[in-house]
């Protein structure tokens, strides 16, 4: 929702980025006691169900498949700040910056990670991480521990379509100007192990295609895939298989599975009467399409307001002069479904 050029950084950005919490030389002095290359994996997650071990297939991948395989896979932390914090305490001992960083996390275009920016806040989108930098959640990074020939690797599914996300992730993992090269993947991604031997992992590129609808209104089959041919007329694709169909297991494979996109907005009001009072959810729906800053926003998205369902309430804000003001609380869920073809390997 921010659209933020990746390498543009006007005079104000950088200033503050200066001032930001740095690592102390003490933490990046103190734990150089990793006899490693200076790759290294962070699995940024735990699984919530049986059903899609995506972490823990992700952390085989990552510890024993000899092209990708790191000499340490941290499990435990599951926060950028905690990920900050470890990168300077426990610097490469070979004395040089770290060469390569994995971060694995869920998460997607719209809504940035699953994980958050600390173990108190909330999920890191690349609004929260800038605030995060701004308020001393995260800190700023020196060179000796990352530089412009640090390579980070984000994995999650369609991430690299995110560009703010991206700018605001290089922005936590840097001092600000000497930056290093963020890479994350515009496909989502797929971990399949092998029937043989659960160790031996496969990582799959899948190509998507998405369509929305209200949350709690989930059309038939029948329905879903007239919407998907509607709107990619040309791809070929069996949208009836894959809507029968919640896993893959190889490449070639079409199935699918959906995940809901939150939207809120809290709008201030000068007079109480201001306030409009919107007590059904097509009331709340015929004033959403008359706001030109949510209109703005959701068009960001790619999403359009119809296919939200939505909320409203009126309630008071606190000003920073301790005063109050009338407000707007609205909010909007919408499911995305998600199809998904396994591609070849190495794509």
């Amino acid at each position: 929702m921010y659209n933020i050029k990746f390498k543009q950084i006007t005079s104000l950005s950088l200033l503050l980025l200066l001032v930001f919490t740095s690592c102390t030389k003490e933490e990046i002095s103190s734990a150089r006691n990793l006899a490693s290359d200076g790759e290294i994996t962070f699995i940024l997650g735990d699984d919530k169900a049986s059903t899609n071990p995506y972490y823990a297939k992700a952390e085989l991948y990552f510890r024993y498949n000899d092209d990708v395989k790191t000499e340490k896979v941290i499990t435990h932390l599951h926060t950028l700040s905690e990920v900050q914090g470890y990168l300077c305490k426990h610097a490469p001992e070979n004395g040089n910056p770290w060469k390569l960083v994995n971060l694995v996390s869920h998460g997607n275009e719209y809504l940035g990670l699953s994980a958050k920016v600390s173990p108190d806040g909330k999920r890191a989108t690349s609004k929260r991480i800038i605030e995060g930098l701004n308020n001393g959640e995260l800190r700023n990074i020196p060179t000796s521990v990352i530089n412009e020939q640090t390579k980070i690797r984000l994995h999650g599914c369609g991430l690299g379509n995110n560009k703010s996300l991206k700018y605001a992730l290089v922005q936590a993992f840097s001092d600000g100007i000497n930056c290093p090269e963020l890479n994350a993947n515009e496909y989502f991604e797929y971990y399949l192990a092998s029937e043989d031997t659960k160790r031996s992992i496969t990582k799959y590129d899948a190509q998507y295609w998405m369509i929305g609808f209200k949350m709690g209104y989930q059309p038939n089959d029948n329905v879903l895939s007239r919407k998907l041919k509607n709107k990619y007329p040309n791809t070929d694709v069996n949208w009836q298989e894959a809507l029968q169909n919640e896993q893959a297991y190889k490449q070639g494979d079409v199935f699918h599975y959906t995940f809901d996109v939150p939207v809120k907005w809290v709008i201030p009001f000068e007079n109480k009467e201001d306030v409009p009072l919107l007590k059904t959810q097509k009331e709340s729906l015929n004033w959403v399409k008359t706001n030109e800053k949510i209109l703005k926003d959701l068009e960001k998205l790619e999403i359009p307001p119809d296919q939200f369902n939505w909320w409203a309430r009126n309630i008071y804000i606190k000003n920073e002069d301790g005063t109050k003001s009338p407000a707007l609380w609205i909010k909007g869920y919408c499911t995305m479904l998600c199809v998904l073809e396994l591609l070849p390997e190495n794509v």
